[in-house]
């Protein structure tokens, strides 16, 4: 009986280990498969001022496989304030779904606060809003804890946010050469029925 109970336990033991072992081999693989990037701050002026911006602007890394164009580009993470003019990204970023060693495309976006992407910052069409982006780079991501990245760090330079484009300017002037080109055409046709009706009426 004592027998029994003894080996019950021991074959309890060694399950629980093999299963914490598993569990930990897995998320290493998964921080391994992630891949990571380190990032230095990015500083971001304000259009207006001319001076660092402040934390009413927040800002986002846009990634995508090496090559990647820059519209398809997507937002690795929600987007955060600013810090003292900079765009922070912390020590090391994760990038899902890329192995170590793989090439990517990254850059680095920034918008006025209450919009949660910059694509929504520019469909806003208010130009009390301001937004702006990085050039892009590429970049191989590195593992956990190697290889590391190259570059290491990544650095981009600093750029600007600007008031976006006012969609509704853009499209008023549009809307008027329209209807001038269309009242100038009406114009001309009605001038022409006229003739005709007149040159009708002398005959007769």
């Amino acid at each position: 009986m004592v027998v029994t109970a003894s080996l019950s336990k021991s074959h309890f033991t060694m399950r629980t280990t093999l299963l914490l072992a598993l569990t930990i081999a897995s998320l290493t693989t998964r921080v391994l498969a992630q891949g990571t990037l380190i990032i230095n701050p990015v500083p971001v002026t304000n259009g207006i001022t001319g001076t660092l911006a402040d934390s009413s602007i927040i800002a986002a890394l846009y990634y995508g496989p090496a090559g990647t164009p820059e519209n398809s580009l997507l937002m690795l993470a929600p987007a955060s304030p600013l810090v003292n003019g900079f765009a922070l990204f912390g020590s090391q970023t994760s990038i899902p779904g890329f192995a170590p060693g793989s090439s990517v495309t990254i850059g680095v976006r920034a918008w006025s606060l209450g919009y949660p992407t910059y694509e929504a910052a520019l469909a806003s069409g208010l130009p009390s809003v301001l937004a702006g982006k990085s050039i892009l780079a590429t970049a191989i991501i590195g593992g956990f804890p190697s290889p590391p990245p190259v570059p290491n760090p990544l650095s981009f330079p600093g750029f600007t946010v600007y008031p976006i484009p006012e969609v509704s300017t853009s499209t008023l002037v549009l809307t008027g050469f329209a209807t001038i080109i269309f009242w100038r055409f009406a114009q001309r046709r009605h001038r022409k029925t006229d003739e005709i009706g007149a040159s009708c009426r002398c005959r007769h």
